[in-house]
């Protein structure tokens, strides 16, 4: 199936959700339990308010922050880019190309949805937003290269061994 809407890639989702006072390394033990590259945040009405992935997670151990101590709303993606389950495939792909991140949250009217990656695409679907470049050369053209080729190899050597130089005097 190609291009899919995203309400049926995330029909039997159960998205990994904490809440903005949790703390970073509360997430980190729930993805690495989860196998879950983020966390979607919530405030305290249940309403996505950021989302935590292993990039946030490094930033913060980078800048040399406690992951005990420091809470999800210090160090979550604030507000991120988010997808209607009636968009499609191809929409949530150039989302994540355009913005430059692997994850993005599906969200109608408030309700969290899901959150999808490009691991949940199909090859198919993957394929028509990255198509593959054409061949370069047919058979035809790359025996014509290789010829070529033969024949450089051919006048360099002929030059090493002095063939057909000239000195140029002044």
């Amino acid at each position: 199936m190609t291009n899919r809407k995203l309400a049926y890639i995330v029909k039997d989702q159960k998205p990994l959700v904490l809440a903005t006072r949790e703390t970073v390394q509360q997430a980190c033990r729930c993805m690495w339990e989860r196998h879950a590259g983020s966390v979607l945040v919530t405030d305290d009405q249940q309403r996505l308010s950021g989302i935590f992935t292993g990039r946030d997670a490094v930033r913060t151990l980078a800048e040399g922050k406690d992951a005990a101590e420091t809470h999800l709303a210090q160090a979550m993606t604030p507000n991120p880019v988010t997808i209607t389950p009636e968009s499609r495939a191809i929409d949530a792909l150039r989302a994540m190309s355009d913005g430059g991140f692997r994850h993005l949250p599906v969200v109608e009217d408030g309700r969290i949805w899901g959150i999808v990656s490009r691991g949940d695409f199909t090859g198919m679907e993957i394929d028509r937003f990255f198509p593959r470049p054409a061949p370069v050369a047919t058979t035809e053209s790359s025996s014509r290269l290789l010829a070529l080729r033969h024949q450089a190899i051919g006048v360099g050597t002929s030059l090493a061994s002095g063939a057909g130089s000239r000195t140029v005097r002044a």
